[in-house]
């Protein structure tokens, strides 16, 4: 887990600062006042028997108390177990269960794929999943804890290979898209794509979030789950590796004020930097022909994989 603190503002601004975003599902943030409680709220969705914890008046369901909230989850983890006991699972790594996922994509057409090193920090093993329905174990080649990239083997031979963009035009509202595998409630079986849009400097409250140098902070929603997975522009290429979002609810915790819709991404010159300290190969593109959202949807989707993490 990375901390970060408030960058130096006026002292008015400054009470209000808050640093947080979200790691594979973990709140990383900074201190700051105190907000009232009663904002947030413990919400049932009872069709997908979940429990999320979101802003007040923000529940797709039913809002419950934080004793029955606990009850809830105690008794999923207990569900899960049995279900964890029962039948010997998935063969593709044997004798191991899978405990989570995110996302990566292929760079080489050897099988090499790039994530984030935190998608794999805590599994025992990894497999790499297609979309085209193959899955096979993966063997870590590099990883870099500081800048939270990671580079793996496979034996899996992909149809198509992302292309980087070089250089990433630094222009706020660049049209961009995050392809994943995204947790919402359930992790989806086949990959999403969501919309973002590049961020400048100018909004106080997000220049206040005081973040690595390398991460790109891009408007758009970003789940766990998207954690390792590229960000494309409107040409198809590369653009960065999402590796976190903004945890909506600590800031207006901290500030009364909603943020949202705000996710970072590893960029290039660093991702580059981390495949070039490894001699591990990979393409380059400076323009290409604009793309629709679909056509996009397209191009990514052969080369972006599930990472399954076991243990």
């Amino acid at each position: 887990m990375r901390s970060v603190s408030p960058t130096a503002l006026s002292p008015r601004t400054r009470n209000h600062a808050l640093a947080a975003v979200v790691l594979a599902g973990v709140a990383v943030f900074g201190a700051g006042p105190a907000a009232a409680q009663d904002a947030i709220a413990y919400c049932l969705d009872e069709a997908r028997n979940v429990i999320t914890t979101v802003v007040a008046g923000q529940c797709e369901g039913r809002v419950v108390s934080k004793q029955e909230a606990e009850r809830f989850r105690a008794a999923e983890r207990a569900a899960r177990l049995r279900r964890a006991l029962q039948g010997p699972g998935d063969t593709v790594i044997p004798d191991k269960q899978r405990v989570g996922h995110g996302t990566g994509f292929f760079i080489g057409k050897n099988g090499t794929v790039v994530t984030n090193r935190h998608v794999i920090a805590q599994c025992t093993a990894v497999s790499v999943a297609t979309t085209d329905g193959r899955e096979a174990p993966a063997r870590i080649l590099a990883a870099d804890p500081r800048h939270d990239l990671a580079a793996l083997g496979t034996t899996l031979i992909p149809s198509s290979v992302a292309v980087f963009r070089d250089p990433v035009p630094a222009d706020a509202g660049r049209p961009l898209f995050v392809i994943g595998y995204p947790t919402r409630t359930l992790a989806p079986i086949k990959p999403q794509l969501a919309p973002a849009t590049t961020v400048g400097e100018g909004d106080p409250l997000i220049d206040a979030l005081r973040v690595p140098s390398w991460f790109m902070k891009m408007k758009g929603f970003v789940y766990p789950g998207n954690s390792g997975g590229p960000v494309l522009d409107d040409q198809g290429h590369a653009n960065g590796v999402v590796v976190a979002q903004v945890h909506h609810v600590k800031v207006f915790q901290h500030t009364g004020q909603l943020l949202r819709e705000l996710g970072f991404a590893i960029d290039n010159r660093t991702v580059f930097g981390f495949l070039d300290r490894h001699r591990i190969t990979y393409q380059t593109r400076a323009e290409g022909p604009t793309l629709t959202e679909t056509e996009v949807f397209a191009a990514g989707k052969p080369f972006v994989v599930r990472i399954n993490c076991w243990r």
